[in-house]
């Protein structure tokens, strides 16, 4: 077996991972190139969409919220609300105030609740999905701007100024290949940007995988290196000059408290694959004023942890070599 990031045998098997009932894999470390990765099963994504299973039942609460929003002109509080996921707010971010990065280009939009406020903002976008049916639900609530792969549309709307996504890449067969590809969409000096998993927040607490998001889902962890070393040498050797700057984002007190009552694997989940799931319903301003009062708690009892790496903190920007951006 080869590392499908960077294409080396230098693996070691760091240990077997069983987080649903119906799902059970083997966890592999590379020393090249730092990532931490299981086997890819490129056919459960469409399934994870018309299913609702895992995270994927909250990607169509997003997207109801996003639509509700629109609709009533209510776009200060959608770009809040989104802020309030740092992975969100780091690609928002770079974006805001930059309309000369026109058009963009989100990968793994989903059903389309990211995009859609860029899009509401007065933004030229295309978005892409692997799965049909949320390529599907993306055009019926936000109209005709999302594509699946090989859609002629990715050819006539480019070069885009910058593409994004949020974690996509630890979700690929291969993500040096797919970073490869979305660079070569982009014309010189533009951006991709994207939020990675990062496999040393596991390492330092001694756990296989990030809590949130598990196998057949997340197939692959990064190091900050995998970005800032072993990617540029992998460019490089096909010719593709990038520069490339990584923040790794450190997790926040709730974040430590979480994985400190977290610490260890999670024991097995119900199967992976049942009945469709509902749609989360809108939480009442209880609910919200609750949740807020308790983060906050973690918060300020979270000061007194040490800082360690957030799971999905590191923070790559890769820009194509050209006029500025």
């Amino acid at each position: 077996m080869i590392c499908p990031v960077c294409g080396l045998p230098d693996l070691r098997r760091a240990g077997r991972l069983h987080p649903y009932r119906d799902v059970e894999t083997e966890v592999f470390d590379c020393d090249a190139c730092g990532s931490r990765f299981t086997p890819h099963q490129g056919e459960v994504y469409e399934r994870l969409h018309r299913t609702g299973a895992g995270a994927y039942g909250g990607h169509e609460a997003d997207a109801h919220r996003a639509a509700e929003d629109i609709a009533a002109g209510n776009l200060e509080a959608l770009g809040q609300r989104l802020r309030r996921s740092p992975k969100q707010s780091f690609v928002l971010d770079a974006l805001t105030g930059r309309k000369h990065l026109d058009p963009l280009l989100e990968m793994g939009c989903s059903r389309g609740h990211l995009s859609a406020y860029l899009l509401a903002r007065g933004r030229r976008l295309l978005g892409v999905d692997i799965a049909p049916s949320a390529v599907a639900a993306a055009r019926e609530r936000f109209g005709d701007h999302f594509v699946e792969p090989g859609d002629p549309r990715l050819e006539a709307e480019g070069p885009f100024g910058a593409a994004f996504h949020l974690g996509t890449v630890g979700c690929v067969a291969q993500p040096f290949a797919f970073t490869l590809e979305l660079l070569g969409r982009l014309r010189p000096g533009g951006l991709l940007l994207f939020n990675a998993p990062n496999a040393e927040a596991c390492r330092g607490d001694g756990r296989l995988w990030v809590l949130g998001t598990p196998p057949p889902d997340l197939v692959t962890l990064f190091s900050a290196d995998t970005w800032r070393e072993a990617f540029p040498r992998h460019a490089r050797s096909r010719g593709v000059e990038v520069e490339v700057e990584v923040r790794e984002r450190p997790a926040s007190g709730r974040e430590n408290l979480y994985r400190r009552w977290r610490r260890g694997d999670p024991p097995p989940r119900p199967a992976l694959f049942g009945e469709p799931a509902e749609p989360e319903a809108s939480p009442s301003e209880g609910g919200s004023a609750l949740r807020r009062a308790v983060g906050a708690a973690l918060d300020l009892t979270g000061r007194a942890l040490p800082p360690k790496p957030a799971e999905t903190g590191l923070e790559v920007v890769i820009r194509r070599p050209g006029a500025s951006s």
